[in-house]
């Protein structure tokens, strides 16, 4: 994906409309150039070619059976109907006749569409042949366009060419030319990608991520900006779309291999690396997250009943909005990555809600093994109207952020196929959907962005296409960092033992170390509780730990009156979270053993050893 083949068609049909015609030369050459695309594996194949209607008997005509009488009917234009899709044995070789000498297009209701005018050819764009029979292959000629053939400067030049201040045009050119081959064999060699993705992809999302900060940054398009403060704006953009699909211990490489080639990066402490630090408008020098996480209070009245609601700002999420409403701002589709628990679905859901509902409307679909097109087509239709001839959009001339939750869901085929992938490609790609009540006409939809998110590949769990995956700038989420978390909880557990409460101090004392119990015991536990095939449910993630905090808080500080009571309360929650989801006395005894042992590192023998019988707590129903 992503090696030009769409642009290199496009530029065949410009050079063969420009020569002059003559009538020694092949039909197509000289003539106006018309393109009928579409995506075979969007549609079933009864909306492909046609199906009957047994009850009324009557025959509804398929989507390329119409493009084909379109193009039989067209006196005036060339015609390449082109199918956008992976190739599989069916839909295929249902055109063999098409594709053969005959050029005759057979329908199941026995009707013969033959092409009878030369200005119309047949071409497919697939990734691969994996699926495809001797008949096929032997029918079509096969052009192989390796990722090196082209590579990624064109298009870097042709976004350059549409930069206003060609200054800073000329500085991105010489980064590009010098540094960027360097990071995508370091992306390559020595640090794992948690999503593979094409290096043209990385390259798109990274110029338009510079486009948006650009935006956000400086009034003049960066015409005032010089060359130190370009290579800044080019190696933040860097880390979070070429090296933005990393995990944590790999984006420490990524900081050494960045001070080795970028001069005026920041000096950071020793936890950090150059991922803390973002590019502050005032002077465009480097500023830390720490200094842009807003502000946040508690104004509720019951923490227990408002915690599952709670969104607490840190350096990992603020980071993570603000890279998204930068390539979002420049209509690019954004997918986030990461483990269970790690925020990917509120960080989207926070950007909808800062949405202008006066001007932008958003809608949520999560896709499972039981999404098809069809589904996914009705919900888009659903949400647009019509505005002028063929095109649509949201009502009211709005925008539409379509968010769709777990993203990589959707059942893979018998040929390795996700039919419902792909018509989120055909709509992010070609800005439309087939109307299936019309068939062979196009709806136009306008306004309208995708948004996505979903967990890391591999392990039993899905990826995308890499066709779909191409156009959308791919973030991976990390968990956050001990800082966040100790913020986070650290913040909670405040409010909720205050000091200026005026309980007893050794009780705000002990109020005080819950965190670092919990995550020791959640460290420990996912550490040495791995999953297997007999205990696949053994996950432990972020949900955990705020279980048992939720857990603790719902217990009041008119019952939780002296510091063994706390501990003791910490203990069940910390039992009922982990040990209830282990399944022999074995393991029990390991998780029992391992609570103790934290009790008695963070509180002291004496103390743990008053705790060592299991405590029960029970809420009341009044």
């Amino acid at each position: 994906s992503g090696v030009g083949k769409t642009r290199i068609v496009e530029t065949l049909h410009k050079a063969l409309q420009s020569v002059k015609a003559d009538q020694s030369l092949p039909p197509m050459v000289g003539q106006p150039h018309r393109e009928l695309r579409m995506n075979p594996k969007a549609i079933t194949a009864p909306q492909m070619f046609g199906a009957l209607d047994v009850i009324a008997n009557e025959w509804t005509e398929g989507i390329f059976a119409q493009l084909w009488r379109k193009a039989n009917k067209d006196k005036k234009n060339f015609t390449w109907i082109m199918l956008d899709g992976p190739v599989d044995a069916i839909w295929i070789e249902n055109l063999n006749t098409v594709m053969d000498d005959n050029r005759i297009l057979t329908l199941a209701n026995n009707d013969r569409i033959p092409m009878l005018r030369p200005n119309c050819t047949l071409g497919f764009e697939v990734e691969d042949l994996r699926n495809a029979s001797p008949a096929t292959v032997s029918r079509a000629g096969v052009i192989f366009i390796s990722d090196a053939d082209l590579g990624y400067m064109p298009f870097v030049k042709t976004w350059l060419t549409g930069q206003q201040a060609r200054s800073f045009a000329d500085a991105l050119e010489g980064l590009f030319t010098e540094r960027m081959d360097t990071m995508l064999e370091f992306l390559k060699m020595e640090v794992k990608s948690k999503m593979a993705c094409s290096n043209i992809s990385l390259i798109t999302s990274m110029c338009t991520l510079i486009d948006g900060l650009l935006k956000d940054l400086t009034p003049d398009s960066g015409a005032s900006l010089e060359a130190s403060q370009a290579e800044r704006l080019f190696a933040y953009s860097a880390i979070w779309t070429v090296f933005g699909i990393l995990e944590s211990e790999d984006r420490v490489k990524v900081d050494a291999f960045m001070r080795q080639n970028f001069q005026g990066l920041p000096e950071v402490e020793a936890t950090d690396t150059i991922y803390e630090y973002t590019i502050d408008p005032a002077g465009f020098s480097w500023v830390h997250w720490s200094e842009k996480i807003p502000d946040w209070d508690y104004t509720g009245t019951e923490l227990a009943v408002d915690f599952p609601k709670l969104v607490i700002p840190t350096i990992d999420s603020a980071r993570t909005l603000y890279n998204l409403e930068r390539s979002g701002a420049m209509n690019r589709a954004v997918l986030l990555v990461g483990g269970p628990g790690t925020a990917k679905t509120s960080s989207i859901l926070q950007v909808l809600a800062k949405q202008d509902p006066q001007s932008t409307m958003f809608k949520k679909i999560s896709f499972s093994g039981a999404t098809t097109p069809l589904i996914f087509q009705k919900t888009i239709e659903g949400s647009i109207e019509k505005r002028q001839g063929k095109t649509f959009g949201p009502p009211g001339g709005k925008q539409m952020l379509v968010f769709v939750d777990d993203i990589s869901m959707p059942e893979i085929n018998t040929w390795g196929d996700q039919p419902t992938l792909e018509i989120v490609r055909q709509l992010i790609e070609q800005g439309g959907l087939y109307n299936l009540s019309k068939p062979g006409e196009i709806m136009q939809i306008v306004d309208l962005l995708v948004l996505g998110c979903m967990l890391h590949p591999g392990g039993g769990k899905q990826d995308i296409p890499n066709r779909a995956k191409r156009h959308f700038h791919v973030m991976n989420v990390t968990l956050p960092s001990m800082t966040s978390i100790n913020m986070i909880f650290g913040r909670l557990v405040n409010l909720m033992y205050s000091e200026s409460s005026g309980l007893d101090p050794e009780l705000l004392a002990a109020a005080g170390k819950l965190v670092e119990m919990t995550v020791n015991v959640w460290e420990r536990t996912k550490t040495k509780m791995l999953p297997t095939p007999a205990k696949f449910h053994y996950i432990f993630n972020l949900r955990d730990l705020s279980r048992v905090f939720q857990g603790i808080f719902m217990c009041s500080t008119t019952e939780v009156k002296d510091e063994l009571t706390l501990l003791a309360l910490w203990k069940h929650e910390a039992l009922r979270v982990f040990s209830d989801r282990l399944v022999n006395a074995e393991d029990k005894k390991w998780f029992d053993d391992t609570v103790m042992k934290v009790l008695e590192e963070t509180t002291g023998g004496g103390k743990a050893s008053k705790l060592k019988q299991e405590p029960y707590f029970a809420t009341s129903s009044g």
